[in-house]
């Protein structure tokens, strides 16, 4: 028998995916939970298909991460509940979108993994005041909220700005 030998990190770095890939994902699990600096928080399994790979990736949505936050909230099509400034576990389960996937590299008893650099939100977005309402989580912040393409086409206006 012929093999080209390989070290322990070789053989992890075969196993994940590449850095700053897109990829879809779909939330497998998520529950909420307390940080071990007592802040609120989102933990999310997502099960991320690369090629005719599955990969369970996990990761965090919290207050502190802004810009994930709400990029998953657009990828996800949960932009209503962003603008409220109110998401819970329950509205993240079976959610689907795409995400950019990194790589963390092994430390201490801790192998390499893949880990969640953003979530790919949709371009369409508009800006507006959160809901008076609705008690935003920080008052009189704005929020991007997903626009309805068929609103915006039957209005006749036209967006291509690339952001």
């Amino acid at each position: 028998m012929q093999f080209a030998p390989q070290t322990e990190a070789q053989m992890q770095a075969a196993r994940l995916i590449p850095n700053d890939t897109e990829c879809d994902f779909e939330v497998i699990s998520a529950e909420n939970k307390v940080s071990k600096a007592g802040n609120e928080m989102i933990a999310l399994k997502l099960l991320v298909w690369h090629g005719e790979r599955e990969v369970h990736v996990y990761d965090y949505l919290m207050p502190s991460m802004q810009f994930k936050l709400l990029h998953f909230c657009e990828a996800a099509g949960l932009t209503d509940r962003y603008a409220s400034g109110n998401l819970s576990a329950t509205d993240c389960q079976g959610k689907t979108g795409k995400v950019v996937i990194g790589m963390e590299d092994a430390s201490g008893n801790y192998a390499a993994k893949n880990t969640v650099r953003d979530y790919i939100g949709h371009r369409e977005t508009k800006v507006v005041k959160v809901g008076a309402s609705a008690q935003p989580a920080m008052p009189g912040r704005v929020a991007l909220v997903k626009a309805a393409p068929a609103a915006a086409a039957a209005k006749g206006v036209e967006d291509d700005i690339p952001f």
